[in-house]
């Protein structure tokens, strides 16, 4: 047993517990090749400075249609029914 196990072990390590709104969630990530029409949900959570931008105009939690996507060498972006304008597909999840 190493030394972490055993601070764990002896509770020197705090327990982390995470909700489900939390951005640390894995998330299933809009595949690149998705087809129009696949139902995508934003969740607004990183991209460098878009998400105050797409935030304003897309409401957390709400499930879109995508209408096209733009993929670039290091970022992509979305295009969905619903809303005009492009957003980065960072902020969003594909839903099962």
């Amino acid at each position: 047993m190493g030394a972490f196990e055993k601070a764990v072990r002896d509770g020197l390590v705090p327990k982390l517990t995470i909700d489900a709104d939390s951005p640390w969630i894995e998330r299933e990530n809009v595949p690149l090749d998705a087809p129009p029409g696949t139902r995508i949900k934003f969740h607004g959570e990183g991209g460098y400075d878009s998400g105050a931008f797409a935030r304003g105009l897309l409401v957390v939690g709400e499930t879109y249609s995508l209408k096209s996507m733009d993929v670039g060498d290091w970022e992509s972006f979305v295009e969905i029914e619903e809303v005009p304008g492009r957003f980065n597909s960072v902020h969003f999840e594909l839903v099962q």
